[in-house]
């Protein structure tokens, strides 16, 4: 059997028989009997589909591909889809699913013990060994990002400051999560995007800021943040003390387009200023 009948199936409006057609794909890949690359674009339009059945069956189909286990993308939808559920949209069958998929990606993340997989493998001690920028955000705020880019690429193009990385900067065919190891053990500066979904991300917090603030804490990096939105940041202890780049007061959607703009080139040089500390 080919996936072009399920891939058919999978276009049409019944979300039961989607479900079926995802189910069938991931009983296939299971089993050696096809290819993941042919499907790895339909498994992740499962993963975002708006029916909760064909969610399920995208994340338990998505275990058996390894692509879709290394895909940063495909972690950013599981935290997305756990934040859905801590907000009220409670569906055991998604849950388990999700739970299910997330044992296989950290399985295949790395082979290290759970407890020293919670560090970077490569952890720079010496200040002077430390040369890049971390940029630390919720992919629901992907337009921050973009405009946080935006603001520093003259300062990195005059090569006043190097260019800023984000996990957008991860290939396909790279472990997400080793990266981000990698690059946060790399830091001088990390930049945090602060917001609502900032603060209720599971992943931030255990990945990427605990790792933080214990650097900053040791004197290897620096720590700048942006409000881009409200949020009650002073309830997280290591956000608390730490440098905000803008007035949280009155956070970046708040303000006119022209505002903005002035306070993406206030922010932009004192990241420069920051880096060079």
């Amino acid at each position: 059997m080919t996936f072009s009948p399920l891939i058919q199936q999978f276009q049409l409006d019944d979300a039961a028989l989607r479900a079926k057609a995802v189910e069938q794909i991931g009983e296939m890949l299971r089993d050696g009997a096809a290819e993941p690359h042919e499907v790895t674009a339909l498994l992740f339009r499962a993963l975002n589909d708006t029916d909760a059945r064909v969610v399920a069956a995208g994340a338990l189909a998505s275990r058996h591909s390894p692509a879709m286990l290394r895909r940063a993308d495909v972690a950013q939808r599981i935290e997305d889809l756990k934040l859905d559920q801590k907000q009220g949209r409670t569906n055991p069958l998604l849950a388990d699913a999700l739970s299910r998929l997330q044992e296989r990606i950290d399985e295949a993340a790395t082979p290290l013990h759970s407890e020293t997989r919670r560090r970077p493998i490569t952890t720079p001690t010496a200040p002077d060994e430390r040369n890049e920028i971390f940029i630390s955000y919720s992919h629901k705020d992907y337009r921050w990002r973009d405009a946080l880019l935006t603001a520093l690429k003259p300062l990195e193009r005059e090569g006043v400051i190097p260019k800023a990385w984000s996990d957008r900067d991860i290939r396909a065919s790279e472990n997400w999560r080793l990266s981000i190891q990698q690059a946060l053990a790399r830091a001088k500066v990390a930049i945090l995007l602060i917001s609502p979904d900032f603060l209720a991300s599971d992943f931030i917090a255990d990945e990427e800021l605990n790792f933080i603030c214990e650097a900053h804490t040791r004197g290897e990096l620096h720590i700048g943040a942006i409000a881009v939105s409200s949020s009650n940041f002073k309830y997280s202890p290591c956000l608390e003390p730490i440098q905000m780049l803008n007035d949280p007061g009155q956070p970046l959607d708040l303000l006119s387009k022209a505002r903005r703009n002035r306070q993406w080139a206030d922010i932009s040089s004192k990241i420069e200023t920051l880096y060079h500390t």
